[in-house]
This record gives structure tokens, C-alpha cells and sequence, in this order.
């Protein structure tokens, strides 16, 4: 917007220099539009065309928020963080406030490089106002919505595998003296600086261990634990609690950028939201979507993003359950689709856990198996289909398979 008042302010002052230098120019962009008429013109199409954008963003935005009534405020987000729509918003609200620079400041009978532009800047806002409203109905798709998510968390999620490799999973020196460092404000924990924790564990004496209490994502109030540290010498213990105080950044709200597990959480919430009204076609896509990151997750490509594991890693312990959480997901979405009526989406959360059990880990798969029997005892409450059906059977021959055959013949199945 700055960009477009700065260039109102130069054809303006173009208009107001008599140079010899400007004369030709100004003497054939007079021949082609003259500027008496171009400025009259432009008095009159100026209030309309500002009108005409109002009206369109008063449409578009109760568009947006009806769709978040539906997939709930994850779409207003999403909507919001596009640079696409930022360079529009910016754009049209230059134009604007180039019109009234151009209206309010230069002469009716000097009006020539200002009003040129104006008009030449009028006709591509039209342009881009159909262009605008075309891309807003392609991003609200439940489509559109569902894979921009899953596309950021993977990306967040490969950036975030890089230090995964830093850390411990699980403690080891548990019996070293500690003190637990408690917070000192509250909101999200958006981030953790590991090079900085990096730098304080190098600087101590003796054995320590870090234990992080919380995850990325995670709620904190002022009091609650923050970490655990363990040192062999007391000395260290201070240092390490300021280091981990500056470490851990909590903000007002969680960043899909640096934390993996909200795009789950905003998934799971589109699926659940979804998964309760008529329509199941949302449902079915964030199931898709949730499926889509195991596969990425549990696959060798997410081996190989990660980094080497015998590198020597951080006397830091940080628990990863991002894959729990979209397990816990699936089955927050049959809830709602068994409350809902929507057999298709019970089935199809069925049937993703019978194509994602083979690949997860022993542990994965004792959290997905307990999560697949919640899902289950909801889902039989549904009326049976040939979809359900099927997914039963699916889901009872994966369960045979990966030596869990108590849990597939306490399966329901149609008629029982």
C-alpha cells in the first residue's frame, strides 16, 4: 500500500513539472487521453470501483467464515496465511488509496501521468478481482484446504526430524540429582532453540541430562514444569535451568511452521467438524489427509530425511508421539462420522488403519490397536453396510497378519 501512495506521489509531481524534457510525452499521452476527460472519468469511477470491492470482499469474507462454521477456524487460517491472498488484499487496498491520493491532489487540467496509471491500474484490479474471487471458491475447497495442511506439516515435520536425531528419546542418567525448571509465563510452546541448549550442555562439568517435561504444542502456565535437569555437579544445575528458560519459547498461539503436531490437531478438528454435518466428503478427504502423513512418516522416505543416527547425540531427551497423535486423530474422526451417520467415513478410518498398521513400528502398533478397538466399539453402533463390512474384513485380516488375532475376532460382523 506504501508502494502505491510513493507512486501517486510521483505522477503527481511528473504532472506538476513543466520540463521541456516531459513535454513530448506528456503532449501524446494528452492526444490519446485527454486529461480533462480522464480526470472526470476518473471521479466517477473511482467511488465505484471502491464500492464494487467492498462489496466482493463483504461476500468473500461471509464465504470464508460460513466455511469455518463448517471446517472449523483452521480455514480462516489457512485463508489468511496465504501469500496469494496477501499480495491481492495489498493490491487492491493500493489502488484505493492511489485513487484518492490522485483524486484529492492533482489539478483536473495537469491530470495526465496520474490518471493514465489510475486507469491502467483500475482495469488490472478488475482483472484480478475475478482472478481473486476464482482462486477464494478453489481454496475452500475441502480439497484445497486438507492438502495445503498436510503439504505444511510435512515440511514442518522434515525440518523438525533434522534435531529428532540431536535428542534422546528416553532418559539415562535417572539417577543423577535434579531440580525441575518451571515456567515463568504462560502460553504455547512454539519452539525450542536446541543450539542454544547445545552450547549450555557443552559448557558443564560433569554428566547431566535434560529431560524436556512438555512437547511442541503443548499448553503452559506460569508454575508448570518445564524441564528436568540432572547434573553431577550442583553448579551446573543454574546454568542449565536459564539456558533452558531462553530455550523454550512459549507464544499465544502454535505455528504450523515449526510445530508438526498442529497441523495434526488442525486436521483432526476439520475431520471431526466435518464428519458431523450431511455432507462426508471433508470427512473423507482429512482421513485421506491423516493417512497421507503416516505413509510419510513410517516410510524409508522419512528415514532418509532424518539425519545420521550415529552421530552423538544431545544429553537432551525430548518424547516424540507425533504419530500417536494422528492415530488418536483417525479415531476422533469415526467418532464423529458414527455420530453423524456417515458410514462412509467410519469405513474409509477403517480401512486407513488396515493399510497403515503393517508399516508403523512394534510400539506404533500396540498405540494403533488400541486405538483401532475405541474405533471399533464406536463404529458397531453404526448400522452395517456393504462399505463397513468390507472395511471389517479388511481391517480383521491386517489384525491376523500382524499377530493380533484376539482383536480380529472381536471384530463385529454384519448380522451378529
Amino acid at each position: 500500500m506504501v508502494g502505491f501512495v510513493a507512486l501517486a506521489a510521483v505522477t503527481a509531481a511528473l504532472d506538476r513539472n513543466t520540463g521541456v524534457w516531459l513535454q513530448s510525452t506528456r503532449h501524446a499521452l494528452s492526444t490519446l487521453a485527454p486529461p480533462q476527460q480522464n480526470q472526470s472519468m476518473l471521479r466517477t469511477v473511482a467511488p465505484g470501483m471502491l464500492t464494487l470491492m467492498t462489496i466482493t470482499f463483504f461476500l468473500l469474507l461471509t464465504l470464508v467464515h460460513r466455511m469455518a462454521d463448517v471446517f472449523t477456524w483452521v480455514v480462516v487460517e489457512q485463508f489468511l496465511l496465504h501469500r496469494v491472498n496477501q499480495a491481492f488484499f495489498g493490491y487492491f487496498a493500493g489502488v484505493s488509496a492511489y485513487y484518492v491520493v490522485v483524486v484529492a491532489v492533482v489539478s483536473p487540467a495537469q491530470a495526465v501521468f496520474s490518471t493514465i496509471v489510475a486507469l491502467v491500474l483500475g482495469v488490472l484490479a478488475l482483472v484480478a478481482l475475478v482472478t481473486f474471487n476464482y482462486l477464494v471458491l478453489d481454496q475452500l475447497r475441502p480439497t484445497s484446504v486438507v492438502e495445503r495442511v498436510v503439504q505444511l506439516t510435512i515440511a514442518t515435520r522434515a525440518n523438525q526430524l533434522k534435531w529428532l536425531g540431536r535428542v534422546r528419546q528416553e532418559p539415562l542418567l535417572e539417577e543423577l540429582p535434579g531440580a525441575t525448571v518451571h515456567a515463568e509465563r504462560s502460553g504455547y510452546l512454539v519452539d525450542i532453540d536446541l543450539d542454544l541448549l547445545g552450547r549450555a550442555v557443552a559448557s558443564a562439568a560433569g554428566a547431566i541430562e535434560i529431560e524436556l517435561c512438555g512437547g511442541l504444542g503443548d499448553h503452559m502456565v506460569v508454575g508448570s514444569p518445564l524441564a528436568k535437569v540432572r547434573t553431577e555437579v550442583p553448579a551446573d544445575r543454574e546454568l542449565l535451568a536459564d539456558a533452558v528458560l531462553n530455550a523454550l519459547w512459549c507464544g499465544r498461539e502454535r505455528q504450523v511452521n515449526r510445530d508438526p503436531s498442529y497441523g495434526v490437531h488442525q486436521l483432526s478438528s476439520i475431520g471431526w467438524a466435518s464428519a458431523t454435518q450431511r455432507d462426508p466428503e471433508a470427512a473423507l478427504v482429512t482421513a485421506d489427509g491423516l493417512h497421507t502423513l503416516l505413509a510419510h512418516w513410517t516410510s524409508a522416505n522419512a528415514t532418509a530425511c532424518a539425519p545420521d543416527r550415529r552421530a552423538a547425540r544431545l544429553p537432551i531427551v525430548y518424547r516424540d508421539n507425533i504419530i500417536a497423535e494422528v492415530l488418536s486423530s483417525l479415531a476422533n474422526i469415526a467418532v464423529g462420522a458414527a455420530e453423524g451417520g456417515q458410514h462412509q467415513t467410519c469405513a474409509q478410518v477403517l480401512n486407513v488403519f488396515a493399510m497403515a498398521l503393517p508399516q508403523l513400528s512394534p510400539d506404533d502398533q500396540s498405540i494403533a490397536t488400541a486405538q483401532v478397538r475405541h474405533t471399533v466399539e464406536t463404529v458397531a453402533r453404526h448400522p452395517f453396510t456393504g462399505e463397513l463390512e468390507q472395511a471389517m474384513a479388511g481391517l480383521r485380516r491386517v489384525l491376523s497378519d500382524t499377530d493380533r488375532p484376539e482383536l480380529a475376532d472381536q471384530l463385529p460382523r454384519a448380522g451378529s
